[in-house]
């Protein structure tokens, strides 16, 4: 088939113009048009195939084919079940607090996954992001992960199999109730969210109760919190320098002597799960 824009073909062959007709007995290629002999033309663009119409937006697929089912809108594989509703946290049951810097995301991708969906405890995490970011990393890890995973807001309740995102600007610390209080307190250390707020008012609040496990990041942020959690029967432990990124605020922790061990990136999740285990054992 000849493409061009104003001509026809000549006898016994088909022209793929703009508003144009080919000879007769010829079916043309146009906008919106079909030659007279029952073949369809072709759509701007393309040539027209021999005896083959192609299909017409809104028709039926060919006979035979079954449509093809579209996937949710921002989910590729599909839209992901729902998930539980979340009890709230037991009383005897372990708080999970996680401490992370640069290298952090990367890092937490590595744990949160892993955790198993009907953990007996909560999650807190604190990662140094700018502001606007905590939420899409929440997002992110909820799809990800089969525990629960959102940015946590002012008066939250810890829940079982919940993971809570530190929000980006602000401190997160616990009210007598062990509610989530937001604030805007300055900097520590220069960030805010800063862990040590976070793991300090938890071991004030949960005492023996609390996880801590600081991964990879610069500075010291943590180290006074562990600190805190081990002198309130807390258990810590900090990401090994093999595996971090930046062996900052893990090596702050460590040589403030509340760090159980220092352990492997990969290893990390399952350390947070025997010692929920054990907490709970601790407390039967």
């Amino acid at each position: 088939a000849a493409a061009s824009v104003g001509t026809a073909a000549s006898t016994g062959v088909a022209a793929a113009s703009v508003g144009t007709a080919a000879s007769t007995g010829v079916a043309a290629a146009s906008v919106g048009t079909a030659a007279s002999t029952g073949v369809a033309a072709a759509s701007v663009g393309t040539a027209a195939s021999t005896g083959v119409a192609p299909r017409a937006a809104g028709t039926a697929p060919v006979a035979g084919t079954a449509p093809t089912a579209k996937p949710e809108l921002g989910f590729p594989g599909g839209k992901p079940a729902p998930k539980p509703e979340r009890p709230l946290l037991g009383s005897a049951e372990p708080v999970v607090v996680i401490a992370s810097s640069t290298g952090g995301p990367a890092a937490l991708s590595q744990v949160i996954p892993k955790l198993r969906g009907d953990l007996p405890a909560a999650v807190v995490v604190v990662q140094h992001l700018p502001v606007g970011f905590s939420r899409p990393m929440a997002m992110r890890f909820d799809l990800s992960s089969a525990l629960t995973v959102r940015e946590a807001s002012e008066g939250d309740y810890l829940k079982r199999g919940e993971v809570l995102i530190a929000p980006a600007g602000k401190h997160l610390a616990f009210n007598s109730a062990g509610r989530v209080v937001l604030n805007e307190d300055p900097p520590l250390w220069g960030v805010r969210p800063a862990a040590d707020v976070t793991l300090n008012s938890a071991a004030e609040r949960f005492g023996k109760r609390v996880i801590a496990a600081v991964l990879t990041g610069m500075g010291r942020d943590g180290a006074l919190g562990v600190k805190a959690v081990r002198q309130h029967g807390g258990v810590c432990y900090a990401q090994d320098e093999a595996t971090c990124v930046v062996f900052g605020m893990p090596r702050m922790a460590h040589e403030t002597g509340a760090v159980e061990r220092l352990v492997p990136l990969g290893e990390i999740a399952s350390v947070i799960e025997a010692a929920v285990a054990d907490r709970l054992q601790r407390s039967a």
